[in-house]
């Protein structure tokens, strides 16, 4: 018979000789729909609490988020689990009807429904970063996938009227729930115990600080682009920084400018310094927020928004857990200027002046976004709000430069020059000929950049990081012609430490001095302590406005 499917009086005598007795093995007893039910909302109430530790642990966050976050996880976890029962029982229908094997079909089923867990927490795309705070995510996962595998295995045999598995199956079926509960139990105390606390500042002396150097972050300028530039624009400083000494960095991972440039900063990976998204969520009215992951959005603050229950804000650089090359060059005497470097909002107690980004790209005149001493010259450099954000970092940069460092012997300057990054964001389909004049301007401020800071004695360190397609890489005005070895991100901060003969920090790569290998005396390296406190918190707001500033200006998708 070739029928796809059994002829229905062939069902029903299957049914009356099983019935009956005469077919082999015991008859199974159909699952109660209420029961079901219950076992598939704690299913959804366990996934809940499996991504929300997952979402704690993966991002450092305190233990606190862990209850708010699987309340937010609950209803798009019971979505989830019902659509894929859903999905599963359908599977087994078809498979069922196009000739398979029970058995066989509920053992396939069994491995797709336990694969969903795993795919979960696949998806949100967390850096796989070992320790003791991301061991819930992967074990709670392991543990979930077996038990929805084989809770769904057993579930389809009896829905298929297959002879019920032996009475032992049984006993590992039932047994892995409690399994799963202590899991989760443990995976909570593991995060409870986890250290929240910032490291205390511990006394040190340093030796007097030496000299002036810049470091210059050019957001989108690729190396090929530096070349090319330097006959375009035509100036001497262009040309000369292209026989400068120069290496490539890793390329940025991930592809947010204030991941890159706040490791570049702190002289260690984003999982350690903890800047790694640039928005956050909070949810039910609290006063902190955390940073989700795509999964996370998805599912938690896209349909709470809806209701008014979480609030999506642009996320400041409080929770930044390591100090920068400029907090700790502040730390050990050195005078500072901080213009626009992503990671500094809210501005930090330093000896010096902070511009952070969030007055760099968006005129904020706030507490939290500018030191008192550079205010009015953030004021005057947006005229009120009419000029734009590459405009206005431009002649902000430009400023700096002239009155930077004052008397000062030994002094660091970091610099941010955002706007060629700015004008391909706001013109993504622009042909490389338009592109270029639109840029045009922009590189002639690098040009008075660099001629400004060699002229005042400055030791200058330029990094270029572009976005999209490139070569990024640094360049120092002390390193002799010519190309060296790849540097990595995290080295730069040691180095223009080194540069003003301060101690390497302790946990940091050693410095590369003139881009060599060369390093200073072993032993030397110290500890700088944690970040400074802020001068101010930032509002709700202010979050608000800076998170639609980086929407506009395309860093926000």
């Amino acid at each position: 018979m070739s029928a796809t499917a059994p002829p229905d009086r062939l069902e029903r005598a299957r049914r009356e000789l099983a019935g009956r007795g005469y077919l082999t093995g015991p008859a199974a007893t159909q699952p109660g729909a209420r029961a079901t039910t219950v076992r598939l909302a704690l299913f959804a109430a366990a996934l809940a609490l499996l991504l929300a530790a997952a979402e704690v642990g993966s991002s450092g966050q305190r233990i606190g988020f862990l209850p708010p976050l699987a309340a937010g996880f609950l209803p798009a976890a019971l979505v989830a689990v019902a659509g894929g029962y859903g999905l599963c029982r359908w599977l087994a229908v078809a498979a069922l009807r196009l000739g398979g094997e029970p058995g066989t079909i509920a053992s396939a089923v069994g491995v797709v429904a336990g694969a969903g867990p795993v795919a979960a927490v696949a998806a949100m795309g967390r850096p796989p970063v070992t320790g003791v705070t991301t061991l819930p995510a992967v074990v709670g996962a392991a543990l979930a996938a077996l038990g929805a595998a084989l809770w769904m295995r057993h579930h389809l045999l009896v829905l298929l009227a297959f002879p019920a598995p032996p009475a032992a199956g049984r006993r590992v079926t039932g047994a892995i729930f409690p399994v799963v509960v202590l899991g989760g139990v443990v995976a909570v105390l593991a995060l409870a115990h986890r250290s929240d606390q910032p490291e205390t500042a511990a006394g040190a002396s340093f030796p007097p600080p030496q000299g002036r150097v810049a470091i210059v972050a050019v957001d989108g300028l690729a190396r090929e682009e530096l070349e090319a530039a330097a006959d375009l624009v035509g100036t001497d400083a262009l040309r000369d920084l292209t026989l400068w000494g120069w290496a490539a960095v890793a390329p940025p991972r991930p592809q947010l400018p204030v991941v890159f440039w706040t490791t570049v900063a702190c002289g260690v990976p984003p999982p350690l310094h903890g800047i790694t998204v640039l928005e956050e969520v909070r949810l039910f009215g609290m006063e902190e927020g955390v940073p989700l992951s795509r999964v996370g959005r998805l599912a938690v603050a896209t349909p709470l928004q809806w209701f008014g229950a979480a609030r999506v804000l642009a996320r400041p650089a409080t929770v930044r857990r390591r100090a920068t090359m400029w907090e700790m060059a502040s730390r050990a005497g050195a005078a500072v200027t901080v213009g626009g470097w992503w990671g500094s909002w809210p501005v930090r107690r330093v000896m010096g002046e902070i511009v952070s980004e969030r007055a760099w790209l968006g005129g904020d005149c706030g507490r939290d976004a500018v030191t008192p001493g550079l205010a009015a010259l953030v004021e005057a450099a947006w005229q009120g709000g009419s000029a734009d954000a590459a405009a206005a970092s431009d002649a902000l940069a430009v400023r700096l430069v002239e009155t930077a460092g004052g008397v000062y012997p030994a002094h660091l300057l970091a610099l941010s020059l955002p706007a060629l990054d700015i004008e391909r964001r706001r013109a993504p389909a622009a042909t490389p000929f338009a592109l270029v004049q639109r840029q045009l301007p922009h590189l002639a401020v690098v040009d008075t950049v660099v001629a400004g800071l060699r002229s005042r004695g400055y030791r200058v360190w330029l990094v270029g990081a572009p976005w999209h397609g490139g070569t990024a890489f640094v360049a120092s005005s002390v390193a002799p012609s010519g190309r060296y070895e790849p540097v990595a991100a995290e080295e730069l901060a040691g180095t223009v430490l080194d540069q003003m003969g301060l101690p390497s920090p302790l946990g940091l790569p050693p410095p590369r001095r003139d881009l060599s290998r060369v390093t200073g005396l072993p032993g030397v390296a110290q500890a700088y302590g944690p970040p400074p406190p802020p001068l101010a918190a930032p509002s709700a707001r202010s979050q608000q406005v800076q998170r639609d500033v980086l929407r506009n200006l395309g860093y926000l998708q």
